[in-house]
C-alpha cells in the first residue's frame, strides 16, 4: 500500500519498518530530488542510501529526478530545481536530524533496518532492564527465601535445646523425688538409708579417740563402734562401754563404711528445697517442716532449731552442709515438736567437710561427715549417730544413743 506526498509516491510499509520519522523523511527527500540534495547537502553516497531505504533502486536517478511537481529541473538555486524556498521549515525533525538517524540504520539483504538503528538499541536496553529487574526480583526472592529457612533453622535448634534442658531438669527433679521417696519408703518399712552402717553409734574412716581416759571422764555410747580399715584405733571406754559391739577393722564395719559412702553421696545428690546460706540455725522465724535444707558453706547453731514432724509418723529431713557444721559453746539444741521419739533418727547432717559439737550441744540426728566427728566435754547425741566417712571421731565425755533408730 502506497501514499502520495507531494506528487511522489511513499511506501507505507516503510513507516513500519522505521517509525514516522523515517516515513516523514522520505517524503522529504521525493519532495526534493535527490539529486538536487546529493548536489547540494550531502555526500552521493549518502544520497544512494537514502534512496534505498526510501524505496527506490539505490541510485540518485531513481528518486527525484524532476521536481517535486515532475518538471525538468531548472536553473540551480530557483525553486524549480528543488531549492529549498525562503522560510521553508519542514513538520517533524529537520532534514539534519533525519539524515542522521538514517545514517545509523544500514540495510539488511533484505531490505528492512538492522536492528543497530537507535529504536532497537532502545528497545534492547528497555528488554535488558526488564531482565535485569526479573533477575534482582528472583535474587531478593532467593535472599528471603534463604533467610526464612536460617530462621526456621535457628528456632527448630532453639526449641531443641529448650526441649533437652526442660527435659534434664525433669530428670533431675525425678531422681530427686525417687531419693527422697526410696528414703520415705525404707522409714516406712523400719529400715536406714545408712544400710549397715545404722548398726553403729560411732563409724570412724581412722581412729576413735576417747580423752581423757576414763575415769576422768564417762563416755556412754548405746550402738556398735567401729573403725575401718585401721583394726588397732579404738580407745579405752569404761567398764561395761559400749553397750554395743566393738568392730575394729573386720569385715562387718568395712561394709559399713562402704554403705556410709554410699549414703553420703545420696544425700548430697538430692535437689535442695530451701537454700539457708548465711542464716544460723538457730534464728529459724518458724520450725522447720521436713525436707531438704542446704548451705552452700559452713553452717551454724547457736540457741535452738526446731524441727516440726507435722504429725508424720516417718518425717525426713535432710541438711546438706557444703563445709563445716558447728554448735555454738554451752549453748546448741535440736528437738523435734509434733513427732515421736524417734523422729530424731530421720534427721540426716551431711557434712562437706568437718562436724564439732561443742561443749552443752543437746544434738539429733545422723552427723555424717566427710573428714572428722568431735564432741566436746558433756555434748550429746540423742537419739543419733556419730559417722566419719576417712577421719577420726573424738569423744570426751559424751552421751551417744542410736536407741530406736536400728
Amino acid at each position: 500500500m502506497t501514499r502520495v506526498c507531494d506528487g511522489a509516491p511513499v511506501v507505507e510499509a516503510r513507516e513500519s519498518r522505521a517509525g514516522p520519522e523515517f516515513a516523514q523523511l522520505c517524503g522529504m527527500v521525493q519532495s526534493f530530488g535527490l539529486r538536487r540534495l546529493a548536489a547540494g547537502l550531502v555526500a552521493l553516497p549518502l544520497a544512494a542510501l537514502l534512496a534505498a531505504a526510501c524505496g527506490g533502486s539505490g541510485s540518485v536517478d531513481s528518486l527525484g529526478a524532476s521536481g517535486s511537481d515532475g518538471a525538468a529541473p531548472g536553473p540551480e538555486g530557483s525553486e524549480a530545481d528543488g531549492a529549498l524556498p525562503d522560510g521553508y521549515e519542514p513538520d517533524g525533525p529537520t532534514l539534519d536530524a533525519g539524515l542522521s538517524g538514517a545514517t545509523d540504520a544500514t540495510l539488511s539483504d533484505g531490505g528492512s533496518l538492522d536492528a543497530n538503528a537507535p529504536g532497537a538499541d532502545a528497545g534492547r536496553s528497555d528488554a535488558d532492564a526488564d531482565l535485569e529487574r526479573d533477575a534482582d526480583a528472583e535474587a531478593g526472592g532467593d535472599a528471603a527465601l534463604d533467610a526464612e529457612r536460617d530462621a526456621d533453622e535457628k528456632l527448630d535448634a532453639a526449641t531443641h535445646d529448650a526441649e533437652a534442658d526442660a527435659d534434664a531438669d525433669l530428670d533431675a527433679e525425678e531422681a530427686g523425688f525417687d531419693a527422697e521417696a526410696g528414703f520415705d519408703a525404707q522409714a516406712d518399712a523400719g529400715g536406714d538409708i545408712l544400710g549397715s552402717a545404722s548398726n553403729f553409734a560411732v563409724l570412724a574412716g581412722s581412729t576413735v579417740t576417747i580423752a581423757p581416759v576414763p575415769p576422768a571422764t564417762e563416755t556412754f555410747i548405746v550402738g556398735d563402734v567401729g573403725t575401718s580399715p585401721n583394726a588397732t584405733a579404738i580407745g579405752v571406754f569404761s567398764a561395761g562401754q559400749p553397750n554395743g559391739t566393738i568392730h575394729a577393722g573386720d569385715a562387718v564395719s568395712l561394709q559399713a563404711e562402704k554403705d556410709l559412702t554410699t549414703a553420703y553421696n545420696d544425700l548430697f545428690a538430692m535437689p535442695c528445697g530451701t537454700v539457708l546460706s548465711g542464716l544460723d540455725l538457730g534464728s529459724m522465724p518458724l520450725p522447720l517442716a521436713p525436707g531438704v535444707y542446704c548451705f552452700s558453706t559452713s553452717a551454724a547453731l547457736t540457741g535452738t532449731l526446731t524441727l516440726d514432724a507435722q504429725n508424720d509418723p516417718n518425717p525426713v529431713w535432710v541438711f546438706q552442709v557444703g563445709s563445716t557444721l558447728t554448735t555454738a559453746a554451752t549453748n546448741g539444741h535440736v528437738t523435734v515438736i509434733n513427732g515421736t521419739s524417734s523422729s530424731g533418727c530421720h534427721v540426716y547432717w551431711a557434712v562437706g567437710s568437718s562436724a564439732t559439737l561443742n561443749t552443752g550441744a543437746a544434738f539429733l540426728g545422723n552427723v555424717i561427715a566427710l573428714a572428722s566427728v568431735t564432741m566436746t566435754k558433756g555434748a550429746t547425741l540423742f537419739p543419733g549417730r556419730a559417722l566419719a566417712r576417712t577421719g577420726a571421731v573424738t569423744l570426751e565425755g559424751n552421751t551417744i544413743n542410736q536407741a530406736g533408730c536400728e
